[in-house]
């Protein structure tokens, strides 16, 4: 269930800020910051939690299921250092947006979408093994 947060936190904090930076208006980025802090912080028990999941799948042995795994905690991880980049810089600037922000932030979220479909591709895997069993 905590995944869930970031992958929709991060979405709001890119739609903040592309409003922002075409209305400059200074609320918006600093929404969008709180919702990046907040995906940040929600993203770091994530990933813990993905860790303990990822050495149970590990233990059982399932050699497509960790492969699978490892492809969509890759991914998330790489959009989490991503928005982690973004927001040490925005403890700087937490009202203003920079185009080339702009841009990477789109890339996370392509990133988060490809590894959000591996996730559901596991939770497939996972589910399926335990219920033919």
């Amino acid at each position: 269930m905590l995944a869930h947060f970031p992958s929709a936190l991060f979405p709001t904090s890119f739609l903040f800020d592309v409003i922002g930076w075409m209305y400059h208006e200074p609320v918006l980025f600093r929404s969008s910051f709180y919702c990046q802090l907040t995906g940040i912080v929600i993203g770091a028990f994530t990933i813990t939690i993905g860790l303990v999941d990822l050495y149970g799948i590990f233990k059982s042995g399932q050699d497509k299921s960790v492969s699978t795994t490892m492809l969509h905690g890759g991914l998330n991880a790489g959009v989490f250092i991503m928005y982690f980049g973004i927001l040490v810089y925005r403890l700087k600037h937490p009202i203003q947006m920079e185009l080339w922000l702009l841009v990477i932030e789109g890339f996370a979220l392509v990133f988060l979408m490809i590894g959000n479909f591996f996730g559901g591709e596991v939770y497939q895997q996972v589910v399926k093994d335990r219920f033919q069993r």
